[in-house]
């Protein structure tokens, strides 16, 4: 009986031995298990990207922008391509205290920069100030609203500093400043 159970055992092991084919069935991929799951490959960014602000970061080199998310397995690409039109590229995206949004800037050309508000858990982003205006992002306020300046007029806005409820867009004046210049 021992014989029949190490002739089993022994051809058991010998049948993976010689095979021509040494590739494993599954490739193990970086920062992924070798277990196949529904959840998407992590990015390897092939865009220069800068140093991350609590878990969230800009990848962009003119051809290419983004703006992507840490996760457990890796980055992943939270808004994919550029948010408006071509030249129009990604440069901050602070999130807000609850990680429910980012407030983003975009540069366009002339050195123009757009606000956006990005929800993190769908990825849209929402216009702010475009369209031929220029402005900053500031960051969030203790109250959760998003703050961001204002260089030059924009429909009915003035320059200044002004907050932005995220979940409405409604956006009400700190303070008035003077005009910057443009190009």
């Amino acid at each position: 009986m021992r014989t029949i159970v190490l002739l089993l055992a022994l051809a058991a092991g010998a049948a993976g031995c010689g095979s021509a084919d040494r590739t494993p069935s599954v490739k193990p991929t970086p920062h992924t298990s070798s277990a196949p799951t529904s959840k998407p490959k992590p990015v390897v960014s092939r865009i220069p990207c800068r140093r991350p602000t609590a878990g969230f970061r800009v990848c962009t080199d003119h051809s290419a922008s983004r703006i992507e998310v840490r996760r457990e397995a890796g980055w992943r690409t939270l808004v994919p391509g550029f948010p408006g039109e071509i030249g129009e590229d990604w440069e901050r995206a602070i999130p807000s205290p609850d990680r429910r949004w980012l407030l983003a800037e975009t540069h366009a050309g002339c050195d123009l920069g757009y606000t956006y508000i990005v929800s993190t858990r769908t990825g849209h982003a929402r216009n702010v100030v475009s369209g031929g205006s220029d402005s900053r992002v500031l960051g969030w306020g203790s109250d959760g609203s998003a703050r961001f300046r204002l260089l030059t007029p924009y429909e009915n806005l003035r320059p200044g500093l002004y907050r932005l409820d995220p979940i409405t867009l409604a956006v009400k004046r700190e303070r008035l400043s003077t005009p910057a210049g443009g190009c």
